[in-house]
């Protein structure tokens, strides 16, 4: 699932990750996002941090705390700069902390390596 507010990013991302080989369903808020995990918990979430309403560490501290939802992978993807900003997404359970502009060279691969392993 990618859950990106901006169009073009979540294209992109929503095309990198299906050139991959992923099905992918997009959300343009965590409160559409909320709606569709009710509905099929995916495995692995790109989670842009800066959304209209729900901010994505918000929404990350709510998924981690959800024994439902808690094992879902999340990788965050955004355009804020610094240390803390990494630290707090790792803090609220993103296992990858990605920088925009993606880099379209990699990202379906570092994506890749998190599902690795989980059966």
């Amino acid at each position: 699932m990618v859950i990106e507010d901006d169009a073009a990013s979540r294209k992109l991302v929503a095309l990198l990750l299906t050139d991959a080989g992923a099905f992918v369903t997009c959300c343009p808020s965590a409160e559409e996002a909320i709606a569709a995990i009710a509905v099929e918990i995916p495995v692995l979430i790109v989670l842009d941090l800066v959304l209209p309403g729900m901010g994505g560490l918000v929404l990350a501290r709510r998924l981690m705390a959800d024994p439902k939802t808690r094992d879902i992978v999340l990788v965050a993807v955004t355009s804020l700069t610094g240390s803390e900003v990494e630290r707090l997404a790792l803090a609220a359970g993103c296992k990858v902390y990605v920088r925009k502009p993606v880099d379209t060279e990699t990202f379906a691969s570092t994506v890749g390596k998190q599902l690795k392993g989980m059966g």
